[in-house]
């Protein structure tokens, strides 16, 4: 499933015409070198996870309407509770 969320992301960037020729699996492989690394943030308990949410935005040193030169992309990598009860039924 993350290679399907990521052909996602990156059909969104095409769509709003950011940079969009990083490798998919590349970046795949730096998301889990990351949660390896942060494994503290990591939810060991049933039911919890971490929440992965790559945001990729204009780096473009220009105020207009044009297509950026430069994007960033950062990672906000958060726990998640139990939203569902620890059954998943309530």
């Amino acid at each position: 499933r993350p290679e399907l969320n990521l052909a996602r992301f990156v059909n969104s960037a095409r769509r709003l015409h950011l940079p969009s020729s990083f490798c998919t699996s590349e970046l795949l492989e730096l998301l889990r070198i990351l949660v390896r690394k942060d494994d503290v943030w990591v939810p060991g308990r049933r039911g919890e996870a971490l929440y992965l949410r790559p945001v990729l935005y204009s780096a473009t040193e220009m105020l207009g309407v044009a297509p950026p030169d430069v994007a960033t992309l950062n990672v906000i990598m958060s726990p998640s509770g139990d939203y569902f009860g620890k059954s998943g039924n309530e």
